[in-house]
Parts: structure tokens; C-alpha cells; sequence
């Protein structure tokens, strides 16, 4: 994970991940929801090649992640600063640990805020439309811009 990037501002990720005010706010939805819910489905099962690890115990290391996510972001702007500070202070284990957690959550949120993309070529120059199910709109971008 030596050179994650993330690409965020201009709109790239208008819809897709929360802005910075909302992020403790979300961290602490996929703890109470969602990782509540996946521990009541699957909290039994036992995770093979495991030694006897069950899918709760998983889910609960996650959560305890995320808490300390949310608890480390208390103290500073942003996952960026965050990050800059732990380079800073040679804290390379809470620099992978943010790293990995950041990646999940950005993926978590991406696919529970997926727009449905589709390419319509009869479009002059063709173009791709962005429809949102949530607000009942579509956007056309063409190409040629």
C-alpha cells in the first residue's frame, strides 16, 4: 500500500463518498448497521483456515478499527493530515492501519451510493449518462467536452 492514491474534488466523487463533515458520521453508521447486521447473519460462522476464528470475532476487530478511526480523526482535519502525521512521526503501523481502513471505507461507500452508468453511443460523439435512482435524475456528460 506504498502508493495509494485517491482522487477526490472536481465532482470525481460527487455523490459517491461523504464530504469531509460527514465521514465520523458515516464511520459510525457501518458500525452500528451495517457490521451489526453482518455479525447477527454471519456472526457464527467459523472462518476456514482460521483456527477456530469465527466471522464475529472478524467483524468485531473491524468495528474496533473503525472506532479508532474515528477517534484518531477527532484530533485533526482529514485522512490526508491524519496521514502526514503519522509519516511525520515514523508511525508506520497507524500510517498502514489508516491506509487499509481508508480503502474499505471508501469502498463500502461507493458501492452502497453506486450511480447507474451507461454509455449511449446514438448520443452525438457519444456520451455516458449518469442516472440517479436516489434523486430520480440522469445526467448526460458527453465526450467532447
Amino acid at each position: 500500500m506504498a502508493n495509494t492514491t485517491f482522487l477526490l474534488g472536481a465532482g470525481a466523487s460527487i455523490g459517491c463518498l461523504p464530504v469531509v463533515t460527514q465521514i465520523n458520521e458515516r464511520l459510525q453508521y457501518y458500525i452500528d448497521e451495517y457490521l451489526s447486521e453482518l455479525r447477527r447473519q454471519f456472526g457464527s460462522i467459523i472462518i476456514p483456515g482460521s483456527n477456530g476464528d469465527s466471522a464475529g470475532n472478524m467483524i468485531d476487530r473491524i468495528g474496533n478499527a473503525l472506532l479508532w478511526l474515528i477517534g484518531e480523526l477527532k484530533n485533526t482535519a482529514t485522512f490526508d493530515t491524519l496521514a502526514k502525521t503519522y509519516l511525520i512521526q515514523n508511525r508506520h503501523q497507524d500510517l498502514d492501519k489508516l491506509k487499509a481502513l481508508i480503502s474499505i471505507f471508501f469502498l463500502l461507500e461507493q458501492v452502497r451510493n453506486a450511480p447507474d452508468i451507461r454509455f449511449a453511443p446514438e448520443l452525438e460523439n457519444g456520451a455516458i449518462i449518469v442516472i440517479d435512482k436516489k434523486k430520480a435524475r440522469a445526467r448526460i456528460l458527453p465526450f467532447n467536452q
